[in-house]
């Protein structure tokens, strides 16, 4: 009897939370919106200067400073739609470490996976010609140093696996959890055997350069498993929203790889060579 009465107390409490956080999502979205009417009102004050598309000269020491005012709204309207982006974002990995926690079924840890996917904040930066590492295909720094809670590729008896990071260890080491591990053992890899997954996907139209263009060899995550295998990039995606098509080496198949398959910009890495120990191989296969 306690034991239900706990849980609803906790689940009762998790719901006010989501409460909580909803309220004050609203209110940042209003308060974007009135940034927003300010930006399209010194815009609109703008275009009433024009006369068919051209400013006149006379006016042009009203102009430069409406000019001014309205880079400037833009750019306040921009921040605060991102740091609204980013409380987005906070909520979808809260759920989704939730959802993790009491995961049973693996049809559900697939359905998780492929909603961290389409939910990966898409790149912006209107002050940088390039972008970050982290950023579709571009990768982290080997001196980078992961946080708990960031997902990585990590290299553990003789397969790629995706994992979770859950702590930092002396020696240059991390204690990651298999993503599909019920019982969240805690394994320390060597740094130079973990990939971190990209933190935003790259928009083709403006960062094309930030993605593995065709024929690239990567490392990919095979549909419905949680390993990361040799590929070849077949297409790449060509909006925001679209997939990679990859080609993974199969020597079951005449020309030595599979038939493409669709694998999300989350889950496309580059690829790293690491020589397998003899005798120790795991299994894994798609379900």
């Amino acid at each position: 009897m306690s034991r239900t009465t706990s849980k609803k107390t906790e689940e009762e409490l998790l719901d006010e939370q989501k409460q909580a956080v909803t309220r004050d999502l609203i209110k940042k979205f209003r308060n974007y919106l009135t940034k927003k009417e300010k930006t399209n009102d010194t815009l609109m004050a703008l275009q009433q200067k024009q006369k068919d598309g051209v400013y006149n000269r006379k006016n042009k020491s009203q102009i430069l400073p409406m000019l001014s005012d309205a880079q400037k709204a833009c750019e306040v309207e921009l921040e605060t739609f991102r740091k609204l982006l980013g409380d987005i974002e906070k909520i979808r990995q809260k759920e989704n470490t939730q959802r993790m926690e009491g995961l049973v079924r693996r049809h559900t840890l697939m359905s998780v996976l492929n909603n961290q996917a389409s939910a990966l904040p898409l790149y912006i930066d209107i002050h940088s010609s390039y972008p970050s590492s982290g950023v579709g295909g571009i990768p982290y720094a080997d001196s980078h140093n992961f946080k708990k809670g960031d997902y990585v590729a990590a290299y553990i008896e003789d397969n790629w696996i995706l994992a979770e990071v859950e702590n930092s260890v002396p020696g240059g080491k991390f204690g990651v959890k298999d993503i599909e591990d019920e019982s969240h053992k805690v394994q320390h890899v060597v740094r130079r055997r973990l990939i971190g997954l990209p933190s935003h996907r790259a928009d083709p139209l403006r960062d094309g350069h930030a993605l593995f263009p065709a024929d690239a060899i990567v490392l990919a995550l095979y549909p419905q498993t949680t390993c990361f295998y040799k590929g070849a990039v077949v297409t790449s995606p060509k909006v925001a929203t679209e997939d990679y098509t990859v080609a993974f080496e199969d020597s079951s198949y005449a020309g030595g790889y599979s038939p493409p398959l669709p694998v999300a910009q989350r889950y496309v890495l580059c690829y790293r060579e690491i020589k397998k120990a003899a005798g120790n191989k795991r299994k894994c296969d798609e379900d």
